[in-house]
């Protein structure tokens, strides 16, 4: 039996179309869709306006644990203050900075998925990083939207020591810890990180196994 079927005009246009566009091109645009809502909104997190609030006061002299204090680590407060730097508006400044750190997680976790499965499988995965943000509080500029790319930089490090000797090796030690100035209830997570690293790292050189960034117990803390 042969089966007739009609072509219908437009169909399989997006699925084409979607499988020619870059896939940063798509995970940007996704990005920027899912997180626009809130770019209006100065109260989508109380916990954001005092950081921007720090970030703001820095700028103007104040220092740190000094002037003004609140328990997380600096690294949060320089990246709101480096956005509240741009100038403008600066709710809008730490939100498009948020979108930012957003879309280059996304890219990364297509970049380490797509070596383990198809790009349509790995194009999701980022696209669902990006669209469960919003379902964890992170539709704003809370601290795992900015570490989050670091631990999965590091993560992509470390993989790809696993497959071959690498000359950023110390970078899968230095953005756990960077990212613990972030927030320091990761450092336990950081350095699993980095000792997956070192372990991996030490097959091909065995100085790797003396790094500080890998192995010292008390790296993450500072």
């Amino acid at each position: 039996m042969i089966e007739a079927r009609m072509w219908r005009p437009g169909a399989h246009v997006g699925v084409g179309l979607a499988s020619r566009m870059p896939a940063g091109i798509l995970i940007l645009c996704w990005a920027i869709v899912s997180r626009a809502q809130t770019f209006s909104n100065p109260v989508v997190g109380f916990d954001e306006q005092f950081y921007l609030l720090v970030g703001d006061r820095f700028l103007h002299g104040m220092l740190p644990y000094v002037d003004i204090f609140d328990r997380k680590p600096i690294g949060l407060f320089l990246i709101y203050a480096a956005a509240r730097a741009l100038g403008g508006d600066g709710f809008l400044g730490y939100k498009l900075v948020a979108l930012t750190f957003v879309t280059a997680t996304g890219f990364l976790l297509h970049h380490i998925a797509k070596h383990y499965v198809g790009r349509s499988a790995a194009l999701m995965a980022a696209l669902f990083y990006i669209s469960w943000l919003n379902f964890m509080e992170g539709e704003g500029g809370q601290s795992p939207v900015f570490y989050n790319l670091l631990m999965v930089g590091a993560a992509s490090l470390v993989l790809r020591a696993s497959r071959q000797r690498d000359p950023l090796r110390c970078g899968a030690g230095a953005m756990p810890w960077s990212a613990s100035r972030c927030k320091s209830s990761i450092v336990p997570c950081s350095k699993g990180c980095s000792s997956a690293a070192g372990w991996f790292f030490s097959r091909y050189d065995s100085s790797a196994a003396y790094s500080p960034f890998f192995y010292t117990p008390l790296s993450g803390l500072f």
